[in-house]
């Protein structure tokens, strides 16, 4: 692997960053890759999600989708958009559901259903098309990660996962219906706290494990499910004069250490990962007034490639991955009161192939 540097100049593989939208409330963008190269991002702003969909290299113009914050978006395999967002409804912040069949979308239907305040939802679409979703939850006094599962599309069965206390929780389906869960013990201020994993298989979860090493803040996981079987978390850990980008790897039922991806950073925001169709996991950071970039493959973490530099610092990262295996980063930047989503675009990587020695 290439030594962990950051690049002087700006990568020749991306392209010249791009503003989607402006708006002064504007946060907590998402964005979805579907089939077909298909992309929607979803953002927030003043209590309210709305979406743009990128057709033919150009955004189109906003739309209101409904009230709400935090977005969650995903494609499932025939094409249909499913989000989940948190709605304050007579005082009481509840998780909701909505998809779109063309051209229409459904009535949001409230999944969580809690005394509590619930937030930070995550959406996700299992191989066997049934739709699944995590969230923090605070009905138990302390914040908890529920789980839901569509038994029809009205229906939806919930539960608090069994030791899951914590906040922010990612998850993702492999090809087998497994689902993979991460989520942090850390507060957003990453002032203590850890990045924990559990899996959901056969209707039963896992004993959480500890991914990070207990002895720095940890926070913003994401987690991805490789087509080979890997299972690949990234973090962001907060070190004494510093903040690091960490990833584990599951591999053939082990967990290696915790590594690092990322040269020396200063205290930033959150990260981003996607799964690229090829193989390849992609992540994403802050650094600075900079976007910056890594890949792996195979569990080999490449060289940082500078993304794109703002004249303020750039936060609030998403990043997804197109059919055509073009990666698609979005950041938010400051720019004279008002704030500005930004788009940029990676080439293709190639796809990775494993080369045998000849033997005669």
């Amino acid at each position: 692997s290439t030594k962990i540097a950051h690049p002087a100049n700006i990568s020749e593989a991306w392209s010249t960053p791009k503003t989607l939208i402006e708006d002064e409330h504007l946060q907590h963008p998402v964005i979805a890759a579907g089939p077909g190269s298909t992309l929607t991002a979803f953002w927030e702003s003043a209590e309210a999600i709305y979406y743009s969909h990128y057709r033919k290299d150009a955004w189109t113009s906003p739309i209101r989708l409904s009230g709400g914050i935090q977005p969650s978006a995903a494609y499932d395999t025939r094409g249909d958009l499913h989000v989940a967002f948190a709605n304050n409804f007579s005082g009481q912040y509840e998780i909701y559901v909505t998809h779109r069949t063309n051209p229409s979308w459904t009535l949001p239907l409230n999944v969580s259903s809690t005394p509590g305040r619930s937030s930070w939802p995550c959406i996700l679409v299992a191989p066997d098309g049934k739709r699944h979703l995590v969230w923090q939850d605070d009905t138990p006094g302390y914040a908890m990660i529920y789980h839901a599962m569509e038994l029809s599309e009205w229906q939806w069965q919930s539960a608090p996962i069994p030791n899951a206390a914590g906040r922010r929780p990612v998850a993702t389906f492999d090809a087998n219906g497994r689902l993979h869960l991460c989520f942090q013990t850390s507060d957003d201020a990453l002032s203590g706290g850890d990045i924990v994993y559990t899996q959901l298989w056969n209707g039963e979860w896992s004993t959480p494990r500890q991914l990070s090493d207990g002895q720095h803040p940890a926070g913003f996981p994401r987690v991805n499910a490789s087509n080979t079987g890997e299972v690949h978390v990234v973090w962001r850990e907060r070190w004494v004069d510093q903040d690091r980008i960490m990833t584990a790897l599951y591999r053939q039922d082990e967990w290696s250490a915790a590594t690092t991806i990322s040269p020396p950073l200063d205290r930033g925001s959150a990260l981003s990962a996607a799964q690229a169709r090829g193989g390849w996991v992609q992540c994403i950071w802050d650094y600075m007034e900079t976007v910056e970039h890594a890949h792996c493959a195979e569990g080999i973490w490449d060289g940082v490639e500078l993304v794109g530099a703002e004249n303020y610092r750039p936060w609030s990262l998403a990043l997804a991955v197109d059919d055509a295996n073009q990666a698609h980063a979005l950041w938010v930047v400051g720019r004279e009161g008002r704030m500005q989503l930004r788009h940029c675009v990676r080439e293709p990587l190639a796809p990775h192939q494993t080369f045998l020695p000849f033997v005669t």
